[in-house]
Formats: structure tokens, sequence, C-alpha cells
């Protein structure tokens, strides 16, 4: 697992966002699709929203990893994280269309 963490002078900063591995667990075969978004409770979203922001601040542009979407799919990780925060904000969207939380 790939974690996006800013290391400087020898302090890990607390903006660490874990990329997601569909082998690993299939938690992470969710989220790597966004499906997860879905089951996740109003403050829920707002973390992850937040802690997807702190991991696109974090990331080195010029080493950044792949996140493997599936056999015949790698994106980088801004790449997959943009697209993230934008599920996150359709899935708010959605929410306050249908007067959900």
């Amino acid at each position: 697992m790939y974690s996006l963490s800013q290391v400087r002078g020898g302090w890990q900063s607390p903006c660490r966002y874990h990329l997601p591995d569909p082998l690993n667990s299939f938690q992470d075969s969710l989220r790597v699709r966004n499906h997860d978004l879905v089951d996740m409770s109003a403050l829920q979203l707002l973390t992850e929203e937040l802690r997807v922001n702190a991991g696109l601040a974090a990331l080195d542009l010029h080493r950044q990893p792949w996140v493997h979407v599936d056999r015949f799919e790698s994106k980088r990780a801004a790449e997959w994280l943009v697209e993230r925060l934008t599920a996150i904000c359709r899935e708010k969207k959605r929410r306050r269309l249908e007067g959900g939380s």
C-alpha cells in the first residue's frame, strides 16, 4: 500500500493519504472506483474530502506513485485523487438534491 506523506527534517506530517490497492482488500477495491462513498456518513465524507486535499497538497508531482485501477488501467496518484474529489463533490450534491445528509 502506498502512502502519500510528507517527510521534512525527520518528522512526518499528519497529511497522509493511503492510496488504494484493489488487490489488498475488498475495501480498497471499492475505494479505487469510488464505490465506497455512497455508504459514508456526512462526517466521513467530509473527512475523506479533507484527507484527499491533504494528500494532493503533500504530493510530489515529479515522484508520484501509480494507482492500479484494474488489470489494464493505472493512473498517476494526482489524477486519481482529483477524480476522487470530483466523486466526493458529486456524492455531496446528490445528497443535497435528495434532501439527505
